[in-house]
């Protein structure tokens, strides 16, 4: 079905100034901009603030659909425009009747003009998705099936996945956020996740996975120790080498940036503790991780919170982390 198609059967013309949705409204329907310009913003401490302005191309809600869960901010039309409104049966039947789904958004991606030329900025991306792909292609695999076979499987991380098994719905935490008084409540029932009633067809390389504490420590420590754990060889050393040290030259800002990770160029840039030549990254949901290879330690701190706005608990789990080593690798 082509766009045109598309809009004929799903689209609407909407003036500018329609809220589309409201923060907290529940989540029934997809947006895609066709054209014009869509405004998100969110209530911080009461101020409300617009986190980005979607043009055409750009598409929101889609976790809402089918999770039914509250919607985390307000979507209100900037200018006049042309938008695809799906209803959560009609999107999975189209994802499921399309496998390609996920291949054409990366092809539309790729049409589009860069943000900054390479080496200009740092732009926070869909890279790592469009790698996902390529991964794709190289090994003739879907992801979900490439991660089991050279990463999951032979790391023994058998309670990762891009979706969860039925049989493991009991033990999904269920997702909470802080709202603008900085009150801790439930965003998402895990009884509801779209890890586990979604149409299971998006395997994204950027982003998705479910995993513990202990499964993503497995894979820190295979890091950790050059890019090898309990006999099954993932990386080479100079691989991890070369992920691991900063390709930015500044432009990240006081941190370096590797190959997927933030790098810990000069202690004391970020007013953080830590150690020189660690690195680490985080998730969505609040979640973060770091290996230090001088101390010879892996991080791991496993929260299920979004909004996480106030949040100073990333802070404190490094400040304990770290007033706990007595017996430093750099004495």
């Amino acid at each position: 079905m082509g766009e045109d198609q598309l809009f004929n059967k799903f689209g609407r013309e909407i003036p500018r100034g329609t809220v589309l949705f409201r923060e907290g409204d529940s989540g029934k329907e997809m947006y895609v901009v066709q054209s014009g310009q869509v405004a998100i913003s969110k209530r911080v401490r009461d101020v409300e603030k617009v986190l980005a302005h979607l043009g055409p191309g750009e598409f929101f809600g889609e976790m809402a659909i089918i999770s039914n869960t509250a919607r985390t901010a307000t979507a209100t039309v900037a200018s006049d425009a042309r938008l695809l409104v799906i209803d959560p049966k009609t999107f999975e039947a189209m994802v499921r009747g399309n496998a390609e789904i996920a291949v054409r958004m990366i092809k539309k991606l790729a049409a589009l003009p860069f943000d900054a030329q390479p080496g200009e900025k740092f732009v926070y991306g869909y890279n790592t998705d469009i790698l996902g792909y390529v991964v794709e292609i190289v090994s003739g695999l879907s992801l979900d099936e490439f991660f089991a076979k050279r990463i999951t499987g032979p790391l023994k991380m058998k309670d990762t996945h891009f979706f969860l098994p039925e049989s493991k719905l009991g033990r999904l935490a269920s997702v909470y956020g802080l709202d603008e008084k900085g009150v801790l409540t439930k965003v998402e029932d895990a009884r509801g996740s779209v890890y586990v009633k979604g149409p299971r067809r998006c395997f994204s390389g950027g982003a998705g996975l479910l995993s513990t504490a202990g499964d993503y420590a497995r894979f820190l420590q295979m890091l950790l120790n050059g890019g090898e754990l309990d006999g099954a060889r993932l990386l080479s050393p100079k691989t991890v080498a070369l992920m691991t040290v900063d390709h930015l030259d500044g432009l990240y800002g006081p941190e370096g940036f590797g190959l997927g990770f933030w790098v810990t160029e000069k202690l004391g840039r970020d007013g953080r503790p830590g150690t020189v030549g660690s690195y680490g990254w985080g998730g969505a949901y609040h979640t973060t991780y770091w290996v230090d290879p001088r101390e010879q330690m892996v991080c791991v701190l496993m929260t299920q919170l979004l909004p996480a706005d106030g949040s100073d608990l990333h802070g404190k789990f490094r400040s304990l982390v770290y007033q706990a080593v007595i017996e430093s690798g750099d004495q």
